[in-house]
């Protein structure tokens, strides 16, 4: 069944909706038929509705749809201007978990919060991505950058991964990976520093902190290339 994500439902629910123009024009982009049921998704509520041409009827709650995906955090530099937005177009599609941008010594931007604009207009996009590739969860966009240290020592139990040209590729540290006691694949935290890479002193540290140098390519991937790739070969291995 299709679904939307939501911020949060409208205080009508249950009960008839007139939804925002852009909405509205997006299922009838998508030729939904009068009386065809959907799902409206926001973080913590999952509810049927209905399309009658020109409102929505919110109904019942329902169970929330599933998508097996292997928990990715991309830790990342953050790119310029337009950059950003096509960084965030191909997290989403890429299904990853969670982004914490990262600052470090070379960032040329990124070095501050994300601003509440651009942190609205960054999850928006983010929810649009998501409901055309048909995943339920939307990535959750951290606004306070940190370093990659820190996100090493945030998620003590995740592995690690430290991009960097001509390392071992990835798929075959992945391949090697062992599974939890529980038997499930363990979260996967990858590092992607800036234009530039990370310094040697960082790589130094990261190394020494347990991450794991790997790579993709021979070649340098731009920031907005080289995570969402890595994401997108971290779920097709699972």
């Amino acid at each position: 069944m299709r679904f939307f994500l939501l911020d949060s439902l409208p205080d009508c629910a249950p009960g008839p909706w007139l939804p925002p123009r852009g909405l509205a024009a997006h299922m009838k982009a998508l030729r939904f038929a009068a009386g065809e049921a959907f799902l409206l998704l926001t973080d913590d509520s999952c509810r049927v509705a209905h399309w009658s041409g020109s409102e929505i009827t919110i109904g019942a709650h329902a169970p929330r749809p599933t998508l097996n995906l292997r928990p990715v955090t991309l830790a990342t530099a953050w790119p310029k201007g337009a950059r950003a937005d096509e960084l965030i177009t191909r997290i989403a599609e890429a299904g990853v978990m969670t982004v914490q941008p990262l600052v470090c010594e070379r960032s040329v931007s990124g070095r501050k919060p994300l601003p509440d604009n651009k942190l609205k207009r960054f999850n928006r996009r983010m929810r649009e991505v998501c409901q055309q590739c048909r995943n339920p969860h939307a990535p959750e966009l951290m606004s306070q950058p940190i370093s990659a240290i820190e996100a090493i020592q945030e998620r003590k139990d995740a592995l690690a991964l430290l991009l960097q040209p001509g390392a071992r590729p990835l798929i075959e540290v992945l391949s090697r990976e062992l599974p939890t006691a529980d038997g499930h694949q363990r979260e996967i935290l990858l590092l992607v520093g800036p234009e530039g890479g990370f310094s040697q002193q960082e790589e130094t540290d990261l190394l020494a902190a347990g991450a794991v140098a790997t790579g993709l390519l021979p070649t340098v991937l731009r920031i907005e290339a080289a995570g969402p790739l890595a994401a997108a070969l971290c779920q097709h291995d699972r």
